[in-house]
């Protein structure tokens, strides 16, 4: 009797031979795709894009001043991006040329975040979809501000596998995304101010930034903030970025006139002014978190207070506006209410002299 001995190596093996390669499901390769850019992004810093009342501001938490994650891409419309850089500034390029392109063939009203948002949703799905093509490693936000207030604005977040989304009010890119769209969603509210809509966007990068390692903690100030607006109000090109000295006078009337500044802003926290930042925190967010900035029983409970109250206020505030000032001055039995000329958020500091002799005069 003959018998077949079966060579295993054939099991392997196709026509004439060679090796065929191992089965993999169109599924699987996908995950993996997906699991790869979750990793990458995942590590990346966020990018908060806010709707206030005169347009939309744009803030990047970014150390690096040599990368920029917010561009302009044409008249009306704004890029932000997170991820890997090569690969999100080869985008925001082919965004800039192909708008270009359309505005002098066509229009220029006829270059919209919805055209573009199609145009990148188009050339990342297909490299991602593509079975052998390595994936983007990108998130990216593209908006435009209205022409008019009574118009809605446009924010578009567009994903690694080229699927998009509209967005309202408030939207999130980078590895803590989820986390920082819960904190929006308690404490935006509509018609911002553009300083209060910076205010928030840095109390909230702030906020998560302490929840980390001290190691990993990144320190939130105007020098590490990536801050640009879309006006509505400017003239054909709305875009406008902000610059660190711009981002400061939002809090104060003008930094240059404060002596310590340096000492004060400029300089690494310690270990002390970290644990005094903290309770501060904790202590605003208990007061004035949700809502964000406002109470309506405010009045009732001020109006109970019953012993001699000074109010000293900056007349050029523009996070906590003078008019709020005066409204304390009215509910506030008996209060005194104090203005200090070319002053903003914070007069003990910008003012020092005149603050300290307004207050002794009070105790006297």
């Amino acid at each position: 009797m003959n018998y077949v001995v079966p060579d295993h190596r054939l099991a392997t093996t196709g026509v004439k031979g060679m090796p065929s390669p191992y089965y993999v499901s169109p599924e699987q390769i996908m995950q993996d795709k997906s699991e790869f850019v979750h990793k990458g992004i995942d590590r990346a810093k966020e990018v908060i894009v806010l709707e206030y009342k005169d347009g939309i501001v744009l803030v990047a938490e970014n150390p690096l001043s040599t990368v920029f994650k917010i561009s302009e891409i044409y008249d009306r419309i704004g890029f932000a991006a997170t991820g890997l850089y090569r690969e999100y500034e080869s985008l925001r390029f082919v965004g800039i040329r192909d708008a270009e392109i359309k505005g002098l063939t066509y229009t220029r009203q006829d270059v919209t975040a919805k055209w573009l948002t199609n145009l990148y949703s188009q050339y990342i799905g297909g490299i991602f979809w593509q079975m052998d093509a390595k994936p983007l490693e990108v998130e990216l936000l593209v908006c435009e501000v209205s022409e008019d207030a009574t118009q809605s604005n446009n924010i578009y977040h567009i994903s690694f596998d080229g699927t998009f989304w509209e967005e309202q009010n408030t939207a999130v890119i980078g590895g803590r995304s989820d986390e920082i769209s819960q904190i929006l969603e308690e404490t935006f509210q509509t018609s911002l101010a553009l300083s209060e809509a910076i205010n928030l966007a840095a109390e909230t990068f702030a906020t998560i930034e302490d929840s980390v390692d001290e190691v990993d903690r990144y320190n939130i100030s105007p020098e590490t903030l990536e801050v640009a607006v879309l006006d509505r109000h400017q003239n054909r090109r709305k875009f406008r970025r902000l610059t660190p000295e711009e981002v400061a006078e939002l809090s104060f009337y003008a930094a240059s006139q404060i002596r310590e500044y340096d000492k004060i802003y400029n300089s690494s926290p310690t270990p002390e002014d970290r644990n005094l930042s903290e309770r501060d925190r904790e202590m605003a967010v208990r007061i004035c978190w949700k809502p964000y900035m406002h109470s309506p029983r405010l009045p009732h409970i001020l109006g109970r207070v019953s012993i001699p109250t000074a109010i000293i206020w900056g007349r050029e505030d523009q996070l906590v506006p003078l008019e709020c000032g005066e409204l304390y001055q009215q509910v506030i039995p008996g209060s005194t209410l104090t203005i200090i000329n070319s002053c903003g958020h914070s007069p003990q500091i910008e003012k020092p002299d005149e603050f300290v002799e307004t207050a002794l005069s009070f105790l006297q």
